[in-house]
């Protein structure tokens, strides 16, 4: 029942307001085309189908994305130690 729950209101949340981190963004390019997919006028139908809070955790955000420092930054010369 739980799991069900998870992926409803999951694709729900993401068809109404395109929240993120979201698993369906891989790269940085496609984050500014998902957050104009969001349809807010859906709220009204969608909502009653909302159950809870639980929603499924992205773990595949920005997966294809070069997230690492490169020489000209200043978080660079920074140890990685402060960034955890």
């Amino acid at each position: 029942m739980i799991m069900n729950n998870l992926k409803t209101n999951t694709e729900i949340y993401r068809k109404v307001f395109a929240c993120y981190p979201d698993d369906t963004v891989k790269k940085l390019d496609q984050l500014r085309q998902f957050m104009a997919t969001k349809e807010l006028h859906l709220y009204d139908e969608l909502a009653p189908k909302i159950k809870g809070h639980i929603v499924k955790f992205p773990l595949n955000f920005l997966s294809e994305e070069d997230l690492s420092f490169k020489p000209l930054d200043k978080e660079y010369y920074v140890p990685y130690i402060n960034f955890t």
